[in-house]
């Protein structure tokens, strides 16, 4: 870790703070009957904790030399293009083509160009991520995703 994780970790540490008090400022409710802030509450909360771990990792971790400097020409441009293009895309594509169609496509797109997989893994990926999304939105909580070409049947 390095003085960057130290300073980064300080600020969002402050944030999430700021966030309870806005949270709890705007009121909290009650378990049962929760209020407008009590998830930005409880979001500040996530964000302090997490970032209470970033801060101890980064006091207790001593400096490494060797790899430290990375700099901008270990970045992969072409996949972060790839990834770029391919939301653009998805978010495009997404109401014709609908939900479900559109990001298995789009995960099979991931797990085979940016990471590639082996085709068993990306199907299952995208076969089991893209139901296990479609059924807690769309059937446990009952909201609309769009259909698209599946409103033809």
């Amino acid at each position: 870790m390095s003085r960057k994780d130290t300073i980064s970790s300080l600020f969002w540490l402050f944030a999430g703070a700021w966030i309870c008090y806005q949270g709890y400022d705007t009121g909290l409710g009650l378990l049962h009957e929760p209020g407008p802030g009590f998830l930005i509450f409880w979001a500040g909360i996530v964000i302090m904790v997490l970032s209470i771990i970033i801060l101890i990792q980064a006091l207790l971790k001593k400096k490494d030399r060797a790899g430290t400097r990375m700099g901008w020409a270990s970045i992969r441009w072409g996949k972060i293009f790839l990834v770029s293009a391919s939301l653009f895309a998805y978010g495009y594509a997404l109401i014709p083509l609908g939900f479900v169609f559109t990001t298995i496509l789009l995960l099979l797109f991931l797990c085979k160009m940016i990471e590639p997989q082996r085709w068993s893994v990306s199907i299952g990926v995208a076969l089991i991520s893209t139901l296990s999304v479609y059924a807690v939105f769309q059937l446990w909580l009952g909201i609309q995703l769009p259909r698209g070409i599946l409103s033809l049947w």
